[in-house]
């Protein structure tokens, strides 16, 4: 799939969902369902295995697009982002070693 139709799919669906504009998993299922409109009957493990053959792009190909639709169409970002911002911030200083609990 071109990152053309995967570009239309995450913004017609941002517009659509706002719950999957703060969730990765939302947006996921919303993008594969309006791929193959069955995807809801089907089990997790089985999307994983043939999601080459079901012509789904991958998890990270719609996370990367959902980054460059947001910075097209700010409208289009989250309304609450700071949990979000800090737990990017925990992760950094984790990975840096430097992590400290927040409460």
């Amino acid at each position: 799939m071109n990152k053309q139709t995967i570009e239309r799919l995450v913004h017609d669906v941002l517009i659509e969902n706002e719950e999957a504009r703060s969730d990765d998993f939302i947006l996921l299922y919303e993008v594969y369902s309006h791929i193959q409109p069955f995807i809801g009957g089907m089990q997790f493990k089985d999307i994983c295995r043939r999601h080459r053959q079901l012509g789904l792009p991958s998890v990270h190909s719609i996370s990367r697009v959902r980054r460059m639709v947001v910075a097209k169409y700010p409208e289009l970002k989250p309304k609450d982002t700071e949990p979000r911002e800090l737990e990017e911030i925990d992760f950094i200083e984790y990975v840096k070693g430097e992590r400290h609990d927040r409460k």
